[in-house]
This record gives structure tokens, C-alpha cells and sequence, in this order.
């Protein structure tokens, strides 16, 4: 079995073994193919300066494969990022709220998304069979420790999910201090994304 087909059918045993092989796993969840706030983003978080050399990136979107295949060209994602996987029965997504890894990921039917038409490259096309799955972040450490993780609350002041997203320098700063205290033996508590700055304001995009 692939690991393409391992985030579908066993996302819990896909996130153990991927966490586990490297020193540094990161997760970068959003939203499809559409959103100018998630290139914006995705673009910044993998080329921040202080993101360590040999991360392994993902990004994850509900809108599923077309969706991923889309954005990944369009924006040239596999030059910073290892995966760009979509999946519309958001396996991975239900397995990290159920096991508490994001417990306030969100997920809302597309048509009461309220997107945002001069935010977004064109209409949405993508049927979102389970929801739209809210933007997210889980990173882990020194093989197999969580020490950063993120999801966006809709509201009405950060585009309903879009803008407002942690600040990648001070995301890579708490990693790369949390990674240290590990490798030394010592045992991190993982930070949440609202404790940091944050970046993409509504009108950046």
C-alpha cells in the first residue's frame, strides 16, 4: 500500500510512521485550490529563512485530488513541499480532531463557508462531499513529538478562516527551540499558533 492510500485508509498509522522518520514533520492544512490566502501562505511558510534544512512538508486540502494536483501546479508547491495531498473524505482531518491532535479543527458545509469572491481565483468548482476543512498546522520533532500545532477559528474579523494565520519565523523559532530541548532529553510541551504573531490581514491579499 502507498502512502498516498495510508493518509485515506489508516490516517492515524500514516501520521505515526511519517512522524516518526524524520526530525522534523510538518502538516500545512488548507483550505483549496481557490484561496489567495492559502498560496500566500503556503508559499511563506515553507520559504521563511528560518525554517530548518530537511523539514518534511505536506500540504493537505478537503478539496481532494484535483484540488491538490491544481495547486500544487499552479503554484509550484512541490518545489518547497515533499507532498501536496487532497482528500474529500477528510480522513486525516476527522482522525486529528477525534484523537485530539486539533481538537478545534473546523470543518463547515461549503455553501456556508462565506468566501470571500475577491479573495479567491475564481468560483469553487469542488463539491466538498464531508466540508470544508478550515486551515491547520501540526508539527512534529526529533521523530515522533508534537511541538506546534494550529487551527484557524472563523470569524468574521479573519475572513471566516482565511487571514490572521501564525507569523512562519516565530512558528520555526518555537520549533527549533522545542527540537533542541528534545534532543538534549528533555521533555516539550507543545505551543499553540493563537500564542504567536500572526500575518495575512484581511486586506493582504
Amino acid at each position: 500500500m502507498s502512502d498516498q492510500e495510508l493518509w485515506i485508509s489508516d490516517p492515524e498509522k500514516w501520521l505515526h510512521e511519517a512522524s516518526e522518520k524524520y526530525e522534523l514533520f510538518c502538516v500545512v492544512m488548507f483550505r483549496g485550490s481557490w484561496c489567495k490566502y492559502d498560496e500566500a501562505y503556503l508559499q511563506k511558510i515553507a520559504k521563511d529563512p528560518l525554517k530548518p534544512v530537511g523539514t518534511h512538508m505536506v500540504a493537505w486540502t478537503s478539496e481532494g485530488p484535483e484540488g491538490a494536483k491544481k495547486a500544487a501546479t499552479e503554484w509550484k508547491l512541490l518545489d518547497d513541499y515533499d507532498f501536496v495531498l487532497g482528500d474529500d473524505t477528510n480522513s486525516l482531518a476527522e482522525y486529528l480532531v477525534e484523537d485530539e491532535l486539533l481538537p478545534k479543527l473546523e470543518t463547515v458545509p461549503i455553501d456556508e463557508a462565506k468566501l470571500s469572491e475577491d479573495k479567491m481565483y475564481g468560483p469553487v468548482t469542488a463539491k466538498y462531499p464531508k466540508g470544508m476543512v478550515q486551515p491547520g498546522i501540526i508539527i512534529y520533532a526529533h521523530k515522533g513529538n508534537m511541538c506546534f500545532h494550529w487551527e484557524a477559528k472563523a470569524t468574521e474579523e479573519n475572513a471566516f478562516g482565511a487571514a490572521n494565520r501564525p507569523l512562519p519565523s516565530e512558528i520555526w523559532k518555537e520549533v527549533k527551540h522545542r527540537k533542541k530541548a528534545l534532543d538534549h532529553g528533555n521533555a516539550v510541551m507543545p505551543i499553540h499558533g493563537d500564542r504567536l504573531k500572526t500575518c495575512l490581514a484581511p486586506d493582504d491579499v
